[in-house]
């Protein structure tokens, strides 16, 4: 596996190394049409979804053995979910290789193009803990569940990075959110401040903040398929 410390500060390279050996052979995830989900007919996007629903609960498993391995009890519950947000924010950024100025992850996250191996394996548990944080969701809120995004009425939802990719819908204001692209976002802005020359992002929420917010019951939104 390519190395992931490159330009990272100091307090980075022990984490780096951790990581490095708990990624070792973590599963891929490969749903049957490896290529952006945007570009798909709704056909092979339900093809994927069924992919991700017949999955999710191993992938959550896979999750749950990564984390034991620092020592952190996985579970919905608020003591579990703030281990694991307080995990990411120390870890979260080295999941993602690093280079400035490139769209290669994004591709990769996106189109599954560079695959999700080698030096791109992360993004396997960056999207494992999407799911975790949509399962956070619908444990708290009795409306809430995974749903296939299929986009509103205005073509710019249709060329969002979560159209016809899964979503927790049932939410109130907005009905639906795409936690695994959030989680990417995340990782994205914690890698890029965890190197030398490039300033930390303090804007960003904690995955406990999005759990809490996403979670508020007010009248039922309206099914979204």
């Amino acid at each position: 596996m390519p190395t992931r410390n490159a330009r990272l500060r100091p307090i980075g390279w022990y984490r780096a190394r951790k990581i490095n050996s708990a990624l070792a052979n973590y599963p891929v995830y490969a749903p049957p049409h490896l290529r952006s989900e945007i570009e798909l007919s709704l056909t092979e996007a339900r093809e994927n979804f069924e992919y991700f629903m017949d999955k999710r609960s191993f992938r959550s498993q896979s999750l749950i053995d990564f984390m034991k391995r620092f020592k952190i009890e996985m579970t919905t519950s608020d003591s579990g979910m703030t281990s694991v947000s307080n995990w990411f924010d120390r870890y979260g950024g080295l999941l993602l290789p690093f280079t400035p100025r490139s769209t290669v992850t994004f591709d990769s996250f996106v189109a599954y193009d560079p695959s999700w191996t080698g030096e791109h394996i992360g993004m396997n548990v960056i999207w494992d803990i999407g799911i975790y944080l949509g399962e956070c969701v619908i444990a708290r809120n009795p409306s809430a569940h995974w749903a296939l995004n299929t986009g509103d009425a205005d073509q710019i939802s249709r060329e969002a990075v979560g159209y016809q990719r899964p979503c927790v819908a049932g939410l109130h204001r907005p009905a639906r959110r795409d936690p695994m692209t959030r989680v990417f976002r995340d990782g994205e802005s914690i890698s890029a401040g965890m190197r030398i020359g490039y300033p930390k992002v303090s804007v960003r929420q904690k995955l406990t903040e999005y759990v809490e917010i996403w979670s508020r019951v007010g009248r039922a939104a309206p099914p979204v398929e």
